[in-house]
């Protein structure tokens, strides 16, 4: 049994993202800035194409700032997810 909590919002239910697109990086600061530059334009012109999207980039734990440039972005459907390692292939 749940319990709500008083004065705490209420949770936001998202509408579903129809698709998604990963990106795995580690240490790509130099190259991520434009491959997303890149990728949500071309998202973003075929909305009809494609429906609800969003990009996930995979970092695993990189080094230089690449984390830094996805947390940077004021668009809410490119968001990061990562280790605080690198754990390598697969």
């Amino acid at each position: 049994m749940s319990r709500a909590v008083p004065g705490a919002a209420e949770p936001s239910v998202a509408a579903p993202v129809e698709l998604s697109v990963v990106i795995p990086a580690y240490n790509e600061h130099e190259r991520l800035g434009p491959t997303l530059d890149a990728v949500t334009t071309y998202l973003s012109d075929n909305e009809s194409r494609f429906g609800t999207w969003e990009i996930v980039v995979a970092d695993d734990g990189s080094t230089d700032g690449t984390g830094d440039l996805v947390d940077v972005r004021q668009d809410p459907r490119v968001r990061l997810v990562g280790g605080g390692r690198n754990r390598g292939k697969g």
